[in-house]
């Protein structure tokens, strides 16, 4: 204000300032300084959730107290009215298996690189070698599979004569927008222009496109802007890792139990469901548990919308609150904990994928980490401690006594369901493949975990090239979905499985 006023007196040429000017330039500014200084600061943003107790959170709470933060009375009537309960919906017996009594042996390792904690934006160059990398890697397998691939050729450039070319599949009309007949797919050439060519696909019967899909193809360009493809070929899923012998002979069979998120449903914060499972692990002693999150899901309408009967805590304690709930129920088990979170919907995350391991307080990690047996041999007495307690990156691929498990917290099946053009032989009247079978495959012979491009959540693309591909087929990919239920095996590859989700009571 005062900058103002000089600027005035400055525009009319006046030389001097009369002091009754002065004095109310005073007035007004004590006037401002008094409302500043009387203004409240402003309070940190807190969630807000249904009443889960009967006083607000502090900001620090004792691990004791966060009990009754999942201990909620509201109750979840869809859930109490639930039937057929434990009823099985799908199995699968392998050819080979052999019921044993004996206690399987653990050994969990960490087959992908562990997502780094700090992330930033992708630089553009970064992003440009990645996908040329990308690009060129998938260019040699196709020529391994297919001997009869002798040279590449750019698709881009006029070539009467059929050729051979490679490249990333890419929705060039605009986003959200699917495949089709009026929307035909682009291929991005792997040359230093970034080259873009349509793609005519009318002379191939069955095929299954997404955007970030990398192709091979051949066929003729004749006018420099659409290739006509003759041959689609098809990329064969990897290999599974041989299991050593020493993990199939006298190690019992291995009992693992998943359970995805939410462990709540969209209208409450009640954890009922998980309580159920956690139950249930303790009355069948699996050899490992697998919980995927979102452990509190950013999408619950009971976190966003106020309620009279609400109160203020933050995404953190009930964070805490969830994972203590988890490890109480838990402690004193021989069971292993594998915790993955969600990178799409955990509240407590940054929305960035790939993401790191969770983060959990101490005194939750000691609760899981140890578990000392007392073994009497000559009188003597050895304890023997152990790690129960895993966190592990979304996505990760892991090792459980040799056999490989992939996971990913994002609902790909659905984000690929959305964006995959997908066509089918009508001669054909049983198809090797069903639709979502189809899909879970297109993961494996992609050697991503993630390979649509773009993603449908905030990611890195080159953590995604570089935390999230593989080289060899993990045993099992599990795949939670909002979709139905399932075990599908891919074959000569995989078994997919999409536990669904707990608040869909879903469970394997």
């Amino acid at each position: 204000m005062l900058d103002d006023v000089m600027a005035a007196l400055l525009n009319n040429k006046k030389k001097t300032l009369n002091y009754f000017i002065v004095e109310q330039l005073e007035q007004e500014l004590e006037k401002k300084l008094k409302k500043t200084l009387g203004t409240p600061t402003a309070k940190p943003h807190v969630s807000r959730i249904t009443q889960i107790g009967k006083s607000p959170a502090p900001v620090k709470r004792k691990l004791d107290d966060l009990n009754a933060l999942v201990a909620s009375p509201a109750v979840d009537g869809d859930f109490e009215k639930r039937k057929d309960v434990g009823k099985i919906v799908s199995s699968l017996k392998g050819k080979l298996f052999q019921s044993s009594g004996k206690a399987a042996k653990i050994s969990i390792g960490l087959v992908t690189e562990p997502v780094p904690q700090f992330y930033a934006s992708d630089k553009p160059a970064y992003v440009i070698n990645a996908k040329s990398e990308r690009m060129t890697k998938m260019a040699n397998i196709f020529k391994e599979q297919y001997p009869e691939i002798t040279e590449w050729h750019n698709a881009a450039i006029i070539s009467p004569e059929s050729v051979f070319v490679y490249g990333e599949v890419v929705n060039d009309i605009w986003e959200g927008q699917p495949f089709g007949e009026g929307n035909p797919a682009t291929l991005l050439v792997d040359d230093e222009n970034g080259s873009l060519v349509k793609l005519d696909l009318t002379n191939i019967k069955d095929f299954c496109l997404f955007s970030g899909m990398i192709i091979a193809m051949q066929g003729v360009n004749e006018n420099g802007e659409t290739f006509v493809a003759s041959k689609l070929f098809q990329l064969q899923s990897p290999a599974l890792p041989k299991i050593q012998p020493e993990n199939l002979v006298d190690s019992g069979n291995l009992h693992i139990m998943v359970a995805c998120g939410p462990f709540t449903s969209n209208v409450n914060c009640s954890y009922s469901h998980l309580q159920m499972f956690l139950d249930l692990v303790k009355e069948q002693k699996p050899n490992i548990v697998i919980l995927m999150g979102p452990f509190v899901d950013r999408r619950n309408k009971s976190l966003t919308e106020k309620d009279k009967n609400t109160v203020a805590i933050t995404y953190e304690t009930q964070h805490e609150a969830v994972l203590l709930m988890i490890a109480r129920a838990l402690e004193g088990t021989s069971t292993h904990v594998i915790l993955q979170p969600n990178a799409q919907r955990d509240a407590c995350l940054v929305p960035e994928f790939p993401c790191s391991p969770l983060q959990v307080p101490g005194e939750i990690s000691r609760i899981l980490g140890e578990v000392a047996f007392v073994i009497s041999r000559n009188f003597y007495y050895y304890f023997f401690n152990f790690q129960r307690l895993h966190l592990i990156s979304d996505p990760a691929i892991i090792s459980v006594n040799g056999i490989q498990i992939g996971m990913v917290g994002p609902d790909i099946l659905a984000h690929l369901s959305k964006s995959t053009w997908l066509v089918q032989d009508e001669s054909d009247s049983q198809p090797s493949m069903d639709r979502i079978t189809r899909l879970a495959a297109s993961l494996l012979s992609q050697r991503l975990l993630y390979p649509l491009c773009p993603p449908h959540i905030p990611a890195s693309l080159c953590n995604i090239s570089s935390n999230t591909s593989f080289s060899v087929s993990p045993h099992l990919i599990i795949l939670p979905s909002m979709l139905i239920a399932c075990l599908k095996p891919i074959p000569s590859a995989s078994l997919a499985i999409n536990p669904s989700s707990l608040c869909r009571y879903g469970i394997v």
